[in-house]
Formats: structure tokens, sequence, C-alpha cells
């Protein structure tokens, strides 16, 4: 069973929504960041997001049983930072432990030392395929005169 977003946050993570990111850098990783952000804050507009990403990612698997595997906010962001920086899985990883912003953005806490396995992040981010994330690219686009500033 896929969660959508870990609701426990780990002690020493800061939420979300109050992640500070350098809206000055010329740097693509914060621009990515930015923008994840910018709809992780509106819970509405999360949800439907969820719900696309729900309908496309393994559909035809029970919800109901099985291993949980990387929640779906997780997936969503790997799979924009690997699209975004067109990044292999390695380097992913390696920004995924290693990054404070994009650990903060994944809901990791400072103190949690905890890594993401290669072949968990292969096995999910594969999920986000090219097709899927054109799909989300164009509902965001869509909804980016929703968004407040």
């Amino acid at each position: 069973m896929r969660n959508v977003i870990e609701l426990r946050r780990p002690l020493g993570s800061i939420p979300i929504k109050e992640t500070k990111l350098n809206a000055k850098s010329r740097d693509d990783i914060p621009a990515l960041l930015i923008g994840l952000q910018t709809i992780y804050k509106e819970e509405a507009t999360r949800a439907e997001l969820f719900a696309l990403l729900d309908e496309h990612i393994l559909p035809d698997r029970r919800r109901d049983t099985g291993h949980s595997g990387m929640d779906l906010w997780a997936v969503l962001v790997m799979g924009v930072l690997k699209q975004g920086l067109r990044c292999d899985c390695e380097r992913l990883q390696d920004l995924a432990d290693a990054h404070a912003n994009i650990r903060q953005m994944l809901g990791r806490g400072s103190s949690d030392e905890s890594e993401y396995e290669i072949q968990t992040i292969r096995d999910n981010v594969e999920l986000m395929t090219p097709e899927l994330l054109r799909k989300v690219a164009s509902w965001s686009h869509g909804r980016a005169r929703s968004f407040p500033e």
C-alpha cells in the first residue's frame, strides 16, 4: 500500500511548507524545489495531483496490501529532479542523501541519517514515466494561474 506522504515528520525535520529556498539562485535545483513547494502548499491542488499520480502509478495493483514502498510525494520529488536535472539514479541518490534542501523537501529531518537505496530509487522513480511527467506538467500549467504568489 503506497502512502501519499509520510504523515509523521521525523524529529528535527522542517515542514515542507517552511523549507527555506533561495528564489534568487540561478541554479536549477532551487527552481525545481520552489515549483514543488508551491504545489505542496496548496492542499486542494496537492490532493488533485496525488489523485492523478495514484491513477497512473501501478493502476492494476491492490492498494490495501503489500509493502508501502516510497510515498507518492518522494516519487514525485525524485521524478521531477531526475527529469529536470537530466541526471541518472546514482546522482539522484547522492542528492537525496546529501543535499539539505532536497532532504527537507522529501520530509527528512536533520537528525535523520537514513539513506535511500539505489534499487528503491530505480524501482520507484521509473514509475514517473516521461509521459506521466508530461501529464503532470500540463496539469500544473493549467493550474498555474490559480497558484498564489
